[in-house]
């Protein structure tokens, strides 16, 4: 497959890169990393006139810690620099969960986290799609995953977003209008052909961190077919911060990927105030699955919606564990 003919452009700013988009009226792309978007210029399921590079802008290449214990990691940093966030084990697990060495090396946090949804009919290749009506996805009106549909059902498969959502991330996002800050989970919305509350003018510059207190923890799992070079069946995150006891949980929050088309935040109030042991965290899990909006068609990620569900539950109770053993050496 080769790529189709557009133009390109490389901003030095981030501010440059916004005009560019607003003068494109709609018909460009950002390039940050290239590892989702190039495969879907290849294969006809995205199309643009004009590729805005912002992965050379110096200013979404930095990593900085403010005094307040606060870090700020610009859009264009790559995955393998996140393995320096040795206290955020739920983000460096994740960073390193994405795809084979090659892509990880080339991928971003920015492009990881505006990764596009996935379906199995709509990333099928050109020859595929000859001859066929096009999907909600690609400009349509009808979806060969849920054929009574209304809507497009293609899954949420960023392996950050679980991570970065649970750890109260925001986003920071330039627009002509300037700058504004956006918590990562709102960023999201359920619909398969526009997965991301983002207009065609604006850029997610950077991702604020909040400070991590004493007795914090986080964690990350991920379920693929292939362990390195898959997208996620099911990708799961949790963060506990346990109160100065060690043992009573003062903050827990869980978030969901992969078999949904949004990065899902699962309720886990319950647990604020108990006494933590592997048996009430079973109980949250197992209370907390019951809430996931699964993509109940086994076509749409080719695996059978029960198995995905029983593997958030086994993924959703390691994360838990993980993260309140991580929280109790961290009050230790």
């Amino acid at each position: 497959m080769r790529l189709p003919r557009f133009d390109y452009a490389s901003p030095a700013s981030a501010e440059e890169a916004v005009r560019l988009l607003s003068q494109a009226g709609g018909k460009a792309k950002i390039l940050c990393g290239g590892t989702d978007l190039l495969p879907a210029l290849k294969r006809g399921s995205k199309t643009a006139d004009l590729l805005v590079n912002i992965k050379e802008i110096p200013a979404l290449q930095k990593m900085e810690e403010t005094g307040d214990g606060r870090v700020v990691i610009g859009a264009a940093v790559g995955l393998g620099r996140l393995q320096s966030l040795s206290r955020r084990q739920a983000v460096v697990q994740a960073a390193s969960r994405v795809a084979a060495a090659e892509l990880n090396n080339m991928g971003t946090i920015g492009g990881n986290i505006l990764v596009d949804n996935r379906c199995w009919y709509c990333n099928r290749s050109r020859d595929w799609w000859r001859g066929k009506a096009p999907c909600f996805k690609r400009g349509g009106s009808r979806c060969y995953v849920f054929p009574s549909g209304r809507q497009c059902r293609a899954a949420a498969s960023s392996d950050l977003a679980p991570a970065l959502v649970a750890a109260g991330v925001k986003a920071e996002i330039v627009s002509p209008a300037g700058s504004r800050l956006l918590p990562l989970e709102d960023l999201y919305q359920a619909d398969g052909t526009r997965p991301h509350r983002l207009t065609g003018e604006e850029v997610v510059t950077c991702f604020h961190f909040p400070p991590l207190p004493r007795g914090s923890g986080s964690s990350f799992n991920k379920v693929a077919k292939r362990q390195t070079l898959d997208f996620a069946l099911v990708n799961a995150a949790a963060r506990i911060r346990l109160d100065a006891d060690g043992t009573t949980c003062k903050e827990a929050s869980a978030t969901v990927s992969g078999s949904v088309t949004f990065p899902t935040v699962l309720p886990l109030d319950p647990l604020v105030g108990q006494k933590i042991t592997p048996a009430v965290l079973q109980e949250a899990a197992d209370d907390a699955v019951k809430h996931i909006g699964f993509i109940t068609h086994a076509a749409a990620l080719d695996v059978p919606a029960n198995y995905r569900r029983r593997v958030a539950g086994v993924l959703l109770r390691q994360c838990l564990v993980q993260a309140w053993e991580k929280a109790a050496s961290e009050v230790g």
